[in-house]
């Protein structure tokens, strides 16, 4: 038995000899840039746009499989000048080696440093990644063959990410027929450990800017993100979403608005909810809950939603707009509770309850033709000095 135990032993420590041979000698005798000029051609053959890699290709081996490269650039479409479409500074990716014998797939962090991605549209209505989206159609009826062969090892399949890392993002947009022009910069992204079945956390940003109208923001967002075994439900965890803006149509000195929420999505029950949903702005506080079925088919919306007693004349003010009414004190104090209930066609508010000052509105309010509109409303008022809201007599 002792023997039996010394000759595994031994196979053992000669398997890890082996390895570690192989991790430091594979990298010295395969040099992945004798197949970098293959790489380039294959891709210009699927994509037929010019593809570059500037820097050299970066191989690992043990423990992690990994490749590091950067200066990687894909051309743009015909007609569309000579900036590139996407070029990348720095990627790099690793995925351990021995959990592949047992079909788990465990990559370390994924890093896209200083990706710039350029999209536009053309006076003719034409978009530049129209003929790549050709190249994948052409392909989906051979996917849906493999996937459909492959079913069974998918189920099996487990990954695992240490985590990804996006930053120094530029995505620009270009819309010659309307004039449009948006950008988007320092985009980042940063997302934990993520397992199947497994919540990590998120964190997100990025700073927006257009032409037209003339506007700038900042978004940042962080939360928990977890993604079911299926790969069905996905959940966003304590949501928090910043956005501050300033521009043509805000207040002069800038607005900012906070949200908050948990978000669940379904994509095997097509359902959409949103719960604990709270929205505060400047004289702005709304908060309530929402749900949709249908969502890739047709939405159906139901929701409930209060709006916080607010000022209107200062809400207004801050837009540049002066309301001035014979009483003083009209509209310091309006606050509404609803319910949302939409098909596809017909939008209901029903029921409302507004407060306004003094008085108390209830009723509901149903748009039946958005186009028309077609409007059906009862609002039955308790009481209300309509004189406290004309403008001042002179």
């Amino acid at each position: 038995m002792g023997t039996l135990i010394k000759w595994l032993l031994g196979l053992f420590l000669l398997v890890v000899v082996l390895l570690v041979a192989a991790a430091i000698i594979l990298p010295m005798v395969i040099n992945p840039n004798d197949y970098k000029d293959e790489i380039i051609a294959k891709v210009e053959e699927k994509t037929g746009r010019d593809f570059a890699i500037t820097q050299d290709l970066n191989l690992s081996v043990f423990p992690w499989l990994g490749i590091e490269t950067g200066g990687v650039r894909l051309g743009n479409a015909a007609g569309f000048g000579e900036k590139p479409f996407a070029q990348v500074e720095h990627l790099a990716v690793r995925i351990k080696l021995l959990p592949l014998l047992s079909q788990q797939i465990e990559v370390d962090t994924l890093v896209i440093d200083g990706l710039q991605l350029h999209l536009a549209k053309n006076a003719q209505g034409k978009n530049n990644w129209a003929d790549l989206q050709g190249e994948a159609a052409s392909d989906t009826e051979q996917t849906e063959k493999t996937t459909e062969e492959k079913g069974a090892d998918a189920d099996s399949l487990q990954v695992q990410a240490e985590g990804v890392e996006l930053k120094n993002v530029q995505i620009s947009w270009h819309d010659a027929q309307s004039g449009q022009h948006y950008q988007l910069q320092d985009v980042y992204l940063t997302l934990g450990n993520l397992a199947l079945g497994a919540s990590t956390p998120l964190q997100a940003g990025l700073q927006f800017a257009s032409q037209q109208p003339a506007l700038q923001a900042a978004v940042t967002m962080q939360t928990e993100l977890s993604i079911g075994d299926d790969l069905q439900r996905y959940q966003l965890k304590d949501l928090q979403l910043q956005l501050k803006a300033q521009g043509e149509g805000l207040p002069e000195q800038g607005m900012q608005v906070e949200l908050a929420s948990q978000i669940a999505l379904d994509l095997a029950k097509d359902t959409l909810t949103v719960q604990d949903l709270v929205i505060k702005g400047p004289q702005l506080a709304l908060q309530g809950n929402v749900q949709v079925a249908a969502l890739q088919q047709q939405p159906q919306v139901q929701g409930k939603l209060q709006l916080a007693e607010t000022n209107i004349k200062k809400l207004a003010a801050l837009f540049g707009v002066s309301m001035v009414t014979q009483e003083p004190q009209a509209l310091s104090k309006v606050s509404a509770d609803m319910q949302l209930a939409h098909d596809g066609k017909v939008l209901k508010i029903d029921p409302l309850r507004i407060q306004l000052d003094a008085s108390k509105i209830d009723g509901y309010v149903h748009v039946l033709d958005t186009k028309g509109p077609t409007v059906r409303t009862k609002l039955v008022i308790d009481s209300l000095n309509a004189d406290h809201y004309l403008p001042p007599s002179k």
